[in-house]
Order: structure tokens, then C-alpha cells, then sequence
């Protein structure tokens, strides 16, 4: 029976950081003959309406606004992606605790491994770069690989390969 692709979940955020932790999951992917799924998690924030037809107009306005933002950002990684020829697939969810969204998301698409940044910059990196890092070492049953903005891509693949 031939072995399932190595699945990698990559943790993308509205930052540099996220888009670099996809470019050293392509990386990795591309060495272990992987797929990655590229994952943004969008906070629902308070919407002040005052009833419940403008809380809904609100709500949908937001949501699509969001699967904008996330479409810019899925496509920014898929271009960083393209030069390590990996499958890549995206999932964003809304509304959840994002660790708790990420664990899910990861069972979900089968994946061995979570690829997160060590910090974010951006809105929805406000959200998921406080404790999500700590939140995920401490919940996941998955391994993690934590990406610093140092961190090079030929490092990963030298580590790879000596292992």
C-alpha cells in the first residue's frame, strides 16, 4: 500500500511572517513529497446594530469583506508556493477560537504537521499572534514547526536532508 502525502497546515495570517511560514512550509513540503493546506482563521468582531435585519446586512458585509482580505493573502501564498511545485488547498473559518480552529482544521485535512509564524503585524495577526504559538504547544497532539523571520529555507532543507 503506497504511504499517504505528508499533509502540512499552514497557519496564515495578514503578516510578512505568515507569509513567509508558507514559503518554509513549501519548502519542507516539496522535500517530503507534501501537500500544504493554507489556513486563515477570521476573528468575528462586534457589529453594532440595532436590529436583527441590520445585524444580519452587517454580518454578511463583514464576511464578505473578510473573504477578500483572506483571497489577497491565499493567493500571495500560493505565488511563494508555486516555484516548490506543492499542492496547496485553502480553508478559512470565522467565528471560532483560533487554536481551537487550527486543531480542527488540521484533523480535518489529515495534516502531520502545523507550520505557524512566531509573531504577526497585521489585524488578524492581532488575534493569533497573542498566545496562539503557547496555545498550540500546550493543546496540539500534532508536531509544530515554529517559523522566525530569521529562519531560512535553506536551513530547513539541510536539516532535512541530514536527518
Amino acid at each position: 500500500m503506497q504511504p499517504s502525502a505528508v499533509r502540512l497546515l499552514v497557519v496564515l495570517d495578514e503578516s510578512e511572517l505568515g507569509l513567509h511560514a508558507a514559503t518554509m512550509a513549501a519548502a519542507l513540503a516539496a522535500r517530503l513529497g507534501g501537500e500544504i493546506t493554507l489556513h486563515v482563521v477570521i476573528p468575528l468582531e462586534h457589529i453594532d446594530a440595532r436590529s436583527a435585519p441590520s445585524a444580519m446586512q452587517a454580518l454578511g458585509q463583514h464576511q464578505e469583506s473578510c473573504r477578500q482580505r483572506a483571497a489577497e493573502w491565499f493567493a500571495r501564498a500560493h505565488a511563494l508556493c508555486q516555484p516548490f511545485d506543492v499542492a496547496t488547498r485553502t480553508v478559512m473559518t470565522m467565528d471560532e477560537d483560533p487554536c481551537a480552529a487550527v486543531l480542527r482544521i488540521a484533523d480535518e485535512q489529515g495534516c502531520g504537521l502545523i507550520v505557524v509564524g512566531s509573531q504577526g503585524r497585521g489585524t488578524m495577526a492581532r488575534v493569533l499572534n497573542g498566545s496562539l504559538v503557547a496555545d498550540l504547544v500546550r493543546l496540539s497532539h500534532l508536531p509544530l514547526l515554529v517559523c522566525r523571520e530569521d529562519m531560512k529555507v535553506g536551513w530547513l532543507a539541510g536539516a532535512i536532508a541530514t536527518a
